[in-house]
C-alpha cells in the first residue's frame, strides 16, 4: 500500500481504487477496458492510454524512492522506467494560489527551509462545517492538483472532505492518506466537519499543473516491449515477453506477494519486487523467454499437510477396526 499511496492513489490491503489517480498513475496500474452496466445494455469504455499488465522497464527502477510530494514521485519513476526525461508537472507558487474561506480560519503560511513558502492552515472548530476554496491561475489545456502532504497524520483529521466534482469525487479520507485530488475547472473546495477532533491542521499543501502533452510518447515507449499474456486466471498467468539490454526488468501491476510463485523458460524465478516492495518484477537477460505466474496461498500448503495426515489417520483407524477377527461365541461361554 505504502508504494501506491507514494505515487497519489488509495489502496486497502491488495486492492488499488482509482481515486488519486492522475492520467501517468492512470496508464500504470490500470485497465484499458471497462464495462458499465446500463438499465438498458452494457457499454464498453476504452482508455486511449494505458499500459499492459506487465512491460518491460530499465534496470534503474530498482532506484526508485518515494518522497512527500505524488506529482515528482510519479515523473521520476517513469523516468527511471525507461531512461527518458519525460516531464508532466509543474509546481504552481503558493503566492499564486488564492484561498477563501467559508465558517474556516486560516491560522497563516508555513516557511519551509529550502522549498519556499507552502500554505499551512488550521480550521479552528468550525460550527458544524466549513470550507476552503483554493484557486489556481487559468491555464489552457492543463489540469490543476493538489496534495497535503502527510508527514505526520495524527495531526490531520479524517473528518475532513475533499470534494472534485467535475471528477464526481467525494471521500472522507482522502486527506489522511494524502492521495492526489483534482480540480474542478481551476479550483479545488475543501469542506469540514467539526466531527470528534478539533482543530484541523494540515502542516503543507502542493499544487501542481498537470500538462499531457508527452503522455502519448511515453505509453508508446513503456508498451514496445509488453508481456502478452496467453493464458490468463486470477491465480495462474502464463505469457512471453522479449527482453533487451536496456529494459531488463519485467515490471507488472500486481501488487507484490510472495504467494506469487514464478517460472521464466520453465526454471523457477526468484520475484524482484520494485517500486518500493510493492509491485512483482521479474530479471529476465535479453532475448524471448516465456513467463508462468502462479498464485499459491502461504496457508494452501499447510492445510493440504494437516489434511493429508488427518485422512491417513482417519484410515489407518478404519483398517484397525475392520481387520480385527470376528469374536467366536462357545457353547461353554453361555
Amino acid at each position: 500500500r505504502h508504494s501506491y499511496h507514494s505515487l497519489g492513489g488509495v489502496a486497502w490491503n491488495h486492492t488499488m481504487v482509482d481515486c488519486g489517480l492522475t492520467d501517468v498513475t492512470y496508464a500504470l496500474f490500470a485497465t484499458r477496458y471497462f464495462v458499465e452496466m446500463g438499465s438498458d445494455e452494457p457499454s464498453i469504455y476504452a482508455y486511449a492510454y494505458t499500459l499492459p499488465l506487465g512491460f518491460m522497464v530499465s534496470a534503474d527502477t530498482l532506484q526508485y524512492n518515494s518522497t512527500s510530494t505524488p506529482f515528482y514521485d510519479q515523473e521520476h519513476l517513469i523516468c527511471l522506467m525507461s531512461s527518458t526525461d519525460y516531464h508532466f508537472y509543474s509546481e504552481i507558487p503558493a503566492e499564486y494560489i488564492q484561498i477563501s474561506r467559508d465558517g474556516a480560519d486560516i491560522i497563516g503560511l508555513k516557511q519551509q527551509d529550502t522549498e519556499g513558502i507552502k500554505p499551512a492552515f488550521l480550521v479552528s472548530d468550525p460550527s458544524g462545517s466549513g470550507s476552503l476554496t483554493f484557486t489556481a491561475p487559468k491555464a489552457d489545456g492543463m489540469t490543476f492538483y493538489m496534495v497535503f502532504e502527510n508527514e505526520s497524520p495524527s495531526l490531520i483529521n479524517n473528518t475532513a472532505a475533499v470534494i472534485g466534482s467535475a471528477e464526481g469525487y467525494h471521500s472522507v479520507t482522502n486527506l489522511s492518506i494524502a492521495n492526489v485530488t483534482p480540480g474542478d475547472d481551476d479550483h479545488i473546495r475543501v469542506s469540514f466537519s467539526a466531527g470528534d477532533i478539533s482543530p484541523f491542521s494540515v502542516d503543507a499543501v502542493h499544487f501542481y499543473f498537470y500538462d499531457p502533452a508527452e503522455l502519448p510518447a511515453m505509453c508508446k515507449d513503456l508498451g514496445q516491449y509488453p508481456f502478452v499474456i496467453d493464458r490468463f486466471k486470477s491465480d495462474h498467468i502464463t505469457g512471453h515477453v522479449t527482453a533487451t539490454d536496456d529494459r531488463s526488468l519485467l515490471f507488472t501491476s500486481i501488487p507484490y506477494d510472495p504467494a506469487w510463485h514464478i517460472s521464466v523458460d520453465d526454471k523457477p524465478c526468484e520475484i524482484t519486487p520494485l517500486v518500493e516492495n510493492g509491485f512483482i518484477g521479474i530479471p529476465l537477460s535479453p532475448g524471448t523467454h516465456s513467463i508462468e505466474m502462479r498464485y499459491v496461498p502461504t496457508w494452501l500448503l499447510p492445510g493440504i499437510v494437516i489434511s493429508s495426515i488427518s485422512w491417513l489417520i482417519i484410515l489407518i483407524s478404519l483398517l484397525l477396526q475392520f481387520g480385527r477377527p470376528i469374536p467366536i461365541c462357545h457353547k461353554s461361554m453361555i
